[in-house]
């Protein structure tokens, strides 16, 4: 098989870019059990989501994911597509703060794969800040974007996995 080139997005994704490159004598282990396993991740566009999602991909997983950056986005589906045989992982824009569009993105994910048996929990603002100058707002801000989402995702997966007999909440 020959390396395909590999676009380089804005955001730092170089643990996902080295996963998703074709190399020679580079093999990944097959986790059988994951394929064709339904996986939903939010902040799967950058980091360590960017990972999960080509790493899942990688092994057959069915996954959707969640991000505020659509071009990082569109880049990670790009590319795990090339290395897997045209699959494509599903993107959804989402600003996880808003909960009912992170439940529409949800709902449409389990609509055309079925119910979500993996949840990576993964988005978060790790944003610096001083104790003593943290405002109302930044903290509700905080809560909102790192807290708040990862319970209503949980919330809506939960049927369905205890309805297939498992399910893994991460």
């Amino acid at each position: 098989m020959t390396k395909k080139p590999v676009d380089r997005p804005e955001s730092n994704n170089e643990d996902a870019r080295s996963l998703l490159e074709e190399g020679e004598g580079k093999v990944l282990p097959l986790y059988r059990d994951l394929l064709g396993v339904n996986v939903f991740i939010t902040g799967g566009g950058s980091g360590i989501g960017a990972y999960f999602v080509a790493a899942f991909s990688l092994q057959g997983a069915k996954v959707g994911f969640v991000s505020l950056s659509e071009d990082s986005g569109n880049n990670l589906c790009d590319r795990v597509a090339a290395r897997c045989d045209g699959r494509r992982p599903t993107y959804y824009p989402c600003d996880i703060r808003d909960i009912a569009a992170l439940k529409f993105c949800m709902e449409d994910f389990e609509k055309n794969n079925g119910a979500t048996q993996v949840l990576i929990n993964n988005a978060a603002r790790d944003t610096r800040h001083d104790v003593s100058s943290y405002s109302v707002a930044e903290w509700d801000d905080a809560l909102n974007t790192n807290l708040r989402p990862h319970y209503f995702t949980s919330q809506f997966v939960v049927d369905g996995m205890r309805e297939g007999g498992w399910g893994s909440i991460i």
